[in-house]
């Protein structure tokens, strides 16, 4: 039981580490770097020309706007009294 318990182990283990992010659909990666914030999309710019065009499309943009604007923090205040 333990031996087949470690090879299964193993196994998962071998199949998790040869999956890279490449692998996930450009609608995956669009989603997740327009949630970033802008300085880290700049810094995204550089890692690989997919995602430098990725982030220079104009949907992009708009997606990144509008996700910004609603992510805004609102503070609350109660006067007591």
């Amino acid at each position: 039981m333990r031996r087949s318990k470690r090879i299964a182990r193993q196994n998962t283990t071998a199949a998790a580490s040869s999956v890279s992010i490449s692998d996930l659909p450009d609608h995956i990666t669009g989603d997740i770097l327009s949630r970033l914030p802008l300085n880290s999309i700049f810094a995204c710019r550089r890692v690989c020309k997919s995602w430098r065009d990725r982030t220079l499309e104009p949907y992009f943009a708009s997606l990144h706007l509008s996700r910004s604007i609603s992510s805004q923090p609102h503070l609350l205040s109660q006067q007591q009294g």
